[in-house]
């Protein structure tokens, strides 16, 4: 008989030397390296962020990294609201706050947080690493603001899947930016799981 040694995934925040870690995974998962039928079936990222943003975004806001053993298993990027206005993705993002709706009032009314990306890596996937990154991310932005907004395409089923029903993030509506539907879906910080 087999057996399989089950290594644990932990969940932090990164340090400097977790950039280049996090660029390799982005990299792999970026919709412009993933072919079609893999964009649906497991899933990309949208933006590709350099080695100096990230290490500025590590020094402020922090980046959740979740590894398995000495290999990455995934990261989530939050950013300010502020700082999302460097990304045009992100623009018409700001424009809805006035108009979507979490918990009985619009966002722009509650503390947001951007969850620029979230990324769990191809073999760590249906795994326990997303959760652990959204558990990570709550204790650690929680103390700041009430919610974390994502925006996953309509064409990134599986992430949208993956976000809402394993971290229990709620879809609050969608909008259609440059022939894109966007899910808005959001992370309630001040939830305990």
């Amino acid at each position: 008989m087999r057996t399989k040694t089950v290594q644990k995934v932990v969940a932090g925040l990164a340090i400097f030397t977790d950039i280049q870690d996090i660029l390799c995974v982005q990299r792999k998962n970026l919709a412009s390296a993933v072919s079609d039928d893999e964009k649906a079936r497991q899933g990309f990222v949208t933006l590709e962020t350099s080695e100096e943003l990230l290490g500025d975004i590590i020094s402020n806001e922090g980046i959740i990294v979740a590894r398995c053993g000495n290999k990455l298993a995934g990261y989530l990027i939050p950013i300010t609201v502020r700082r999302s206005a460097i990304f045009p993705l992100f623009l018409p993002l700001a424009e809805q706050f006035r108009f979507m709706r979490y918990d009985g009032r619009v966002i722009d009314m509650h503390k947001v947080c951007i969850l620029a990306q979230i990324c769990i890596d191809k073999e760590f996937r249906n795994g326990e690493s997303l959760q652990a990154i959204h558990q990570v991310t709550r204790n650690h932005l929680g103390k700041k603001y009430d919610i974390g907004v994502a925006l996953i395409s309509s064409t990134n089923p599986r992430s949208l899947a993956a976000n809402t029903k394993k971290a229990g993030m709620t879809d609050v509506g969608q909008y259609v930016s440059r022939g894109i539907t966007w899910h808005v879906v959001v992370s309630d910080f001040r939830a305990t799981s």
